[in-house]
């Protein structure tokens, strides 16, 4: 049983009563929620407003682009989309911005007071100092939880209280108002690292926040009357420097079994996590070696299996599984030169793990495969470009999409999720005809059917989870995955444009690209000239990392400082755009 606590009660809370009434009388299907399918990040410059980054990930590859919004972006950041994924509004801890580029009504003064004051634009400086959650009935409301710096100084910052906001996005507050404003969820010393799981009745949230310099972590249930069982529990290793802990960040496995709580200077404190009950047991210390690191940061592999860990100028793997955590610790990547530093990360609704640095950059990594093991990961390093500048600016959602504990004491709603198909692909060698499938499915897929497309290849289909298909030449296929468990099934496809490479070639306007694949230079011939013509790659991201004008019927364009990998040449005009195929850069 949970154990009681002081509740908290809002006024939204009595006209859901009816509501849940009806709907604990027959199960629940429960729709997808991609609350976190948006990213706006940022820098902080003081008072000066700058523009901003919006990823999306709603499409594969998937989208940057510039955000004109009218805040600056520091340490603390939310982004928060609807259920069906479309971009609502961000925040950085003082000021909630919509969609529109504006502040919402009521959106100003977040988590105030003098201190803050002083970073009302730049917004908190707290690492992972605020998270927003969905109402567990209406889903156009959100819980904004944030931290509230007291006093600060160059030993670190008090954080004595965490607060919370409700917004809404429906109806005439459809452009969004926050309803109720700073009400206080928990009081303490230095209240750090927000995060939050699913309960497992797969309707409420436990939200969870540290306090820095204990082995002290605070909880609360977030239901259908809001916050209650409000405690803290004391469990574990206690940090013996508090000198901001070395950086680091707090998060649950994205499968609810596990609570990691990491910073450069202490380590690794793993704990198993009970969904139903929010009782952290088990307690274990990992020793980590890149101590005085405050650049680290920590994600999680999609399949639960893999914690990253950031030490500046490095990324350490460990395998979760193994009898002995601390010796499977691998280096997956050291930090390349001429590249920033790795610091917070983040794993994202496309299954990479996206990493910022600390410091102003228009670079990222991320990691490509992060259910693979070792070097077969993938850390691609330099592989985010940001159409502006960025300062360890990175949301910290929770799983969304985690569902029911089925078979559980608390699977008493009658919660229930069919799988929800999602997959991506990577070109996987110079050919371009090869092309590796991730599925990254959610609500807990028991088969997978692949269907590629491509009939003449003899191997149209796949049952594996994630597949490689070599198709037989270039073209347009319709892919599709359907995935099922024994609630049901789901099937998502999309149309796949594939290209060969050799001496990239458009027959219409007359270009061909040479060598494919390059090393240093790009050979760009163009009989039928004109002027006002530029050469574009884009990587697999769908990011366009080089713009090159043509200057003459021959031009040479240099790449060497592009990661190797499969771009895509375009050629662009004036109004238009005309694919050129694929291009592999080799070393």
């Amino acid at each position: 049983m949970i154990p009681p606590g002081v509740r908290i009660f809002n006024f939204i809370n009595m006209k859901k009563a009816l509501l849940f009434l009806v709907l604990l009388t027959s199960p629940i299907l429960l729709p997808a929620q991609f609350y976190d399918a948006n990213w706006v990040s940022g820098a902080r410059f003081g008072n000066i407003v700058v523009a901003s980054n919006l990823i999306s990930f709603n499409s594969i590859p998937i989208s940057i682009n510039s955000f004109y919004g009218n805040t600056g972006m520091s340490f603390t950041n939310i982004t928060l989309s609807d259920k069906k994924g479309n971009f609502l509004c961000y925040s950085n801890g003082i000021r909630v911005v919509n969609n529109q580029y504006s502040l919402i009504e009521n959106g100003d003064s977040l988590s105030w007071n003098e201190l803050t004051s002083n970073y009302y634009l730049q917004g908190n400086t707290n690492v992972m100092g605020m998270i927003g959650i969905p109402d567990v009935v209406e889903d156009s409301v959100f819980y904004l939880i944030c931290n509230l710096s007291d006093t600060s100084s160059f030993f670190g910052v008090s954080v004595p209280r965490v607060l919370f906001s409700i917004v809404n996005f429906k109806g005439k507050s459809s452009s969004g108002k926050v309803l109720q404003k700073n009400t206080t969820l928990w009081t303490g010393v230095r209240i750090q690292e927000i995060s939050a799981c699913q309960h497992g009745n797969g309707r409420d949230w436990w939200v969870f926040a540290q306090e820095d310099t204990m082995n002290a972590y605070h909880r609360a249930l977030l239901g259908p009357d809001g916050f209650s069982h409000i405690d803290t529990q004391r469990i574990g290793y206690k940090p013996v420097w508090d000198f901001s802990e070395g950086g680091g960040q707090n998060l649950f496995t994205p499968d609810g079994t596990k609570y990691i709580d990491f910073d450069a200077w202490n380590g690794i404190r793993m704990f198993d996590f009970n969904r139903c009950t929010g009782q952290l047991s088990n307690p274990q210390l990992i020793a980590f070696d890149q101590k005085w690191s405050f650049g680290a940061g920590a994600a999680i592999s999609p399949n639960s299996r893999f914690l990253y860990v950031s030490a500046s100028n490095a990324i350490v793997q460990y395998d979760l599984w193994a009898s002995d955590i601390k010796t499977s610790a691998d280096t997956v990547a050291l930090r390349t030169a001429n590249l920033p530093g790795f610091s917070l990360m983040d794993l994202m609704m496309d299954g990479r793990i996206y990493v910022v640095p600390s410091g102003l950059t228009r670079k990222g990594h991320f990691i490509r495969y992060p259910n693979r093991k070792g070097a077969a990961c993938e850390v691609v390093q330099g592989g985010v470009d940001f159409p502006n500048r960025v300062d360890a600016s990175i949301p910290h959602f929770p799983n969304y999409r985690l569902g029911t504990d089925t078979g559980s004491p608390c699977d008493t709603l009658g919660v229930v999720h069919k799988p929800l198909a999602w997959w991506r692909y990577d070109v996987s060698d110079t050919s371009g005809l090869s092309v590796i499938f991730t599925d990254n499915s959610w609500y807990k897929p028991e088969t997978w059917q692949w269907y590629f497309g491509n009939p003449d290849s003899g191997q149209n289909t796949s049952t594996d989870t994630n597949a490689v298909h070599q198709f037989t030449g270039p073209g347009t296929y319709y892919v599709c995955l359907t995935v099922c468990n024994s609630i049901g099934c789901d099937t998502m496809c999309r149309a796949l444009e594939i290209k060969t490479v050799g001496t990239t070639y458009l027959q219409q306007a007359g270009v061909s690209i040479s060598p494919n694949p390059a090393s240093d230079f790009l050979q760009i011939d163009f009989p039928n000239f004109e002027r006002g013509l530029n050469l574009l790659l884009i990587n697999t991201l769908g990011q366009v990392v080089l713009n090159a004008p043509l200057l003459e019927e021959r031009t040479e364009v240099y790449v060497g400082q592009l990661q190797p990998g499969v771009y895509f040449a375009q050629l662009l005009g004036p109004g238009e755009k005309q694919a050129l195929g694929t291009v592999v850069i080799a070393r």
